[in-house]
């Protein structure tokens, strides 16, 4: 057996972007995220999805459909996350048929995560056992599948985090490279008995989203899977290379398609394409990993960026404090609106180090006035406002 293995994983996710949402809209209007438009409302993310479906999602497919025509073996494991797939049911829904056909050819396989993109597990279990069993229930409603991979936003990573995962039932679970821990092995995470660790084999995912994102040149997508191959040793079981396709979006230069065409298609003449899945059930854990803090895929490595300044942590307080009026009020709408507040990336734009459309003290007024919102909204008599409406 070649045991040059890839697992290829691409993550589909489109943030919400919170729009400007002052006092005076407070009781007024009740939509929080997207663009401006020139009446003064918010487009509900719209704009930003359809440009990132344009520029992003329709010419990545476009590759896919181009490699499997010309050889049936690639495997895709897919990280659609609850905001994506949100907005692709309202502005793009060929983007679900795409991906369905996908994994209904044996191509594509889904992990499980908290539908909200969210960091609940770390502040509210019971939110977060709910979240991820909501974003099942869609995987298998739009695309047929059950998810046995599992992952948490921006690969948040800890013991914790695989002895849920272990007890929920998964086989997988997916991570950034941890410390020294060797990427192309499969390991065992601590205190656990079924669960398996894929990590994500940054070096080799690095260079090759440069490469795509049009920020790196000088190889073709044939010569960089040249050398990669010969990056292996005979003993390394598996390589995880991790596209974030949102993240080309975010670069001043253009994707590079035809430089990942070229490196897909290549790849098998050098080795071969296999799931978390598939790694679990061929190679043996190499070792037991045990983690002294959360680890993530940001360029921080941990949840700093998410959860580490003054107007993150307040916000996150105040997010989760209101939970029980949210749920009491038994307004799915509002609980929606809720679990979007919830994204990590609202938590992201409060960050000094993050690209952002506006600053981070503005990125938390948008978030703490929409909240204050919602907290107007779950004091609400909505049965009585029902009763007079059909009156």
């Amino acid at each position: 057996m070649n045991q040059k293995a890839v697992s290829l994983y691409i993550r589909l996710h489109c943030p919400w972007v919170l729009g400007p949402y002052s006092i005076a809209d407070i009781g007024v209007r009740h939509q929080y995220a997207g663009a401006e438009s020139a009446s003064g409302s918010l487009d509900g993310g719209k704009s930003l999805f359809l440009e990132a479906a344009q520029h992003v999602y329709a010419p990545l497919f476009a590759v896919l459909d181009r490699v499997i025509a010309a050889q049936s073996t690639l495997q895709i494991t897919f990280s659609i996350s609850g905001p994506f797939l949100q907005q692709a049911l309202h502005w793009d829904q060929s983007l679900i048929d795409k991906i369905r056909a996908y994994v209904a050819s044996g191509h594509a396989i889904i992990t499980a995560e908290a539908d909200a993109h969210s960091l609940a597990f770390f502040y509210d279990r019971a939110e977060f056992v709910m979240q991820v069993a909501k974003h099942e229930q869609h995987i298998a409603q739009y695309f047929g599948t059950q998810p046995r991979v599992f992952q948490v936003a921006e690969l948040a990573y800890d013991d914790q985090l695989a002895a849920w995962a272990d007890a929920a039932g998964y086989s997988v679970i997916l991570a950034d490279q941890y410390g020294q821990v060797n990427p192309r092995f499969l390991h065992r995470p601590a205190r656990t008995q079924a669960v398996r660790l894929l990590m994500r084999d940054r070096q080799a995912s690095q260079q090759l989203m440069a490469h795509v994102s049009g920020s790196a040149s000088g190889l073709s997508g044939m010569e960089f899977a040249a050398q990669y191959a010969n990056s292996f040793n005979p003993q390394q079981q598996v390589s995880g290379l991790f596209i974030d396709a949102i993240s080309l979006q975010e670069t001043d230069s253009q994707p590079n398609w035809r430089f990942l065409a070229e490196f897909l298609a290549a790849w098998p003449s050098y080795g071969r394409y296999i799931t978390p899945l598939d790694a679990a059930e061929q190679f043996m854990p190499c070792e037991e990993v045990r983690t002294a803090k959360t680890s993530t895929w940001l360029v921080s490595g941990d949840l700093r960026s998410l959860i580490g300044n003054d107007l993150q942590k307040e916000f996150l307080h105040q997010l989760y404090d209101i939970k029980a009026p949210v749920q009491d009020s038994g307004d799915p709408q509002l609980q929606e609106d809720w679990r979007l507040l919830q994204s990590v990336d609202i938590v992201k734009a409060m960050d000094d180090a993050t690209h952002n459309s506006a600053p981070p003290h503005e990125a938390f007024l948008r978030a703490m006035n929409s909240l204050q919102d919602i907290v107007l909204r779950s004091q609400h008599d909505t049965t009585q406002d029902r009763t007079i409406r059909e009156v």
